[in-house]
């Protein structure tokens, strides 16, 4: 699980750890803000033209091992949320007990396991790039569920393999407008997903299911047990000179329709710099019960970036990136990349974007 560097306390029963980022991100469109997820009210661009918002968090991680078998975690992370506030919140907080050597039953509230670094998403620093693609993260509908899943670790050949189920729920709330903020909410039912991951050399390869119903009221419109479903797989080959990443993701949205997600990025390494290139889209592939909203099939928006990280300093990096969104009318269903979209969005819905990070962990 998501973890940075340890710091034990009395006779080693406690571990504290902490990880972080600081940056700052700067939009040229000034008719929508440019986010990293679609639980921020705003961002870089509309709101102002430079933003802090954007990446910037501090989580604090402890892990407890009760016993040989008993373990627990809690994680909180401060970051703008969907009230525009820095109120910490719960990631991580959920109790293990192996049962065997090899099997682990775990209750609480756990990260999905939907992506190949969904466990360290928050996590800037074990992240090659600034940051997770927003249009896979368009996608879900929340990042975490309230209730017990089971891990079980097994060998297939010469690779060590990892299957997990789940089941849970949980809400979420996302960005409304005053005087009505928090009215934009989601509740989530019945989450029951599984995933893979094989790991072999320099390889890893994750693949997950998952489906759920979901209750969403939007200020006076409310929806009831809407059906969603998506799958995911993933893989990461990284010998240690360079790297190649990526992720593919289908959502099936019974109200909003179905949507394909992509990342895919490479590195570089030389010495303490790793040059990079990602690219990441997100497309309405039909329609779904409740009818166009201005977006039709084939609707896509993508992003294409380039930079530079620099390990500076043990446990610390800094990185710089570029990106050129080129948006649309998709951003008013799943606005990615690009949300609070103005009255003039769709006649300016491309951004330039230059961001900047420090990311630690202790």
């Amino acid at each position: 699980m998501a973890s940075a560097q340890g710091v034990e306390g009395e006779a080693g029963m406690f571990r504290f750890s902490g990880f972080g980022t600081l940056g700052v991100s700067q939009s040229d469109n000034a008719d929508a803000d440019f986010s990293s997820t679609v639980f921020h009210p705003n961002g870089a661009g509309h709101t102002r033209s430079w933003s802090a918002d954007v990446d910037s968090k501090i989580g604090l991680q402890l892990n407890a091992d009760f016993s040989r078998d008993w373990s627990g975690v809690i994680q909180l992370i401060s970051q703008q949320g969907y009230n525009n506030s820095y109120t910490p919140a719960i990631e991580w907080a959920n109790v293990s007990y192996k049962v065997t050597p090899n099997l682990v039953l775990r209750g609480g509230r756990t990260v999905w396991p939907l992506l190949l670094r969904s466990e360290t998403q928050s996590i800037g620093y074990g992240n090659p790039f600034v940051r997770n693609s927003t249009e896979l993260l368009a996608n879900m509908p929340n990042t975490y569920s309230d209730g017990f899943d089971l891990t079980y670790q097994f060998p297939v050949g010469t690779a060590a393999n990892s299957v997990q189920v789940l089941y849970g729920k949980s809400d979420v709330n996302y960005p409304g407008s005053a005087p009505l903020l928090g009215q934009n909410f989601l509740r989530l039912k019945d989450i029951t997903g599984i995933s893979d991951v094989l790991e072999l050399g320099d390889l890893k390869v994750h693949t997950a299911y998952m489906d759920l119903k979901y209750d969403w009221l939007y200020f006076d419109f409310l929806l009831n047990d809407v059906i969603y479903k998506t799958w995911s797989v993933g893989f990461n080959y990284d010998p240690g000179a360079w790297f190649v990443t990526a992720d593919y993701m289908r959502a099936l949205d019974k109200s909003y329709g179905d949507f394909t997600a992509l990342t895919a990025g490479a590195g570089y390494r030389i010495g303490d710099f790793t040059p990079y290139i990602q690219y990441s889209s997100l497309t309405q592939d039909t329609l779904g019960d409740l009818g166009s909203f201005g977006t039709y099939p084939g609707d896509k928006q993508t992003v294409t970036a380039v930079g530079l990280r620099w390990d500076f300093k043990k446990n610390a990096d800094f990185k710089i990136q570029y990106e050129r969104v080129r948006s649309g009318a998709i951003s008013q269903i799943f606005p990615s990349s690009l949300t609070n979209w103005q009255p003039n969005f769709l006649n300016n819905s491309n951004a330039n974007v230059l961001s900047a990070v420090v990311d630690f962990v202790f």
